[in-house]
């Protein structure tokens, strides 16, 4: 993600329900990597189109040499580019990137009634891990945990990883 794209990630944001609705500070304090604490590492990737984005993903990633977890924030497509990969793809390049920086797993927590992303995240690998009751307000509604291990793999830089999904 670059500067360039926060306009239409907010916009994004602010059109899809479920999204984190985060203050544009938060999301330009993504592109800051020397403020962040030094075992943290965030992961904010655009699928790109000309013309505009495709799709969005943000995760953190902890590395503290013992659980190594990385963290689902926020994965979401353009209406208009669903059901063609973008969300395969840009979950493929988080688990690439994470990988490559000793994450070990990858947690997320997804809507009981969003059954479309509860499919998505299974066929990507994920099992449910857990349930939170009555997690999620306005519907009041439980939260499913959910989890993939992840296989070591070769660090590729973030950028390689980016240029990768413009065009989706």
């Amino acid at each position: 993600m670059q500067a360039a794209d926060l306009p239409w990630v907010m916009e994004l944001d602010r059109k899809t329900p479920g999204s984190p609705h985060w203050s544009a500070q938060t999301y330009e304090s993504l592109l800051r990597p020397d403020e962040w604490p030094a075992a943290l590492r965030y992961f904010a990737c655009v699928a790109g189109q000309e013309g505009g984005g495709a799709g969005v993903v943000i995760a953190r990633l902890l590395v503290d040499g013992v659980e190594n977890a990385c963290e689902l924030e926020w994965i979401a497509v353009e209406d208009a580019f669903r059901r063609r990969g973008v969300a395969r793809r840009l979950l493929q390049a988080l688990e690439e990137w994470a990988s490559g920086l000793g994450g070990r797993r990858i947690l997320l927590e997804v809507r009981a009634g969003n059954e479309a992303a509860q499919a998505l995240y299974r066929r990507a690998g994920f099992c449910q891990a857990g349930l939170r009751r009555r997690y999620y307000l306005d519907p009041e509604e439980d939260a499913v945990l959910m989890a993939k291990e992840l296989r070591a793999v070769e660090n590729r830089p973030q950028k390689a990883i980016e240029e990768e999904l413009t065009g989706c």
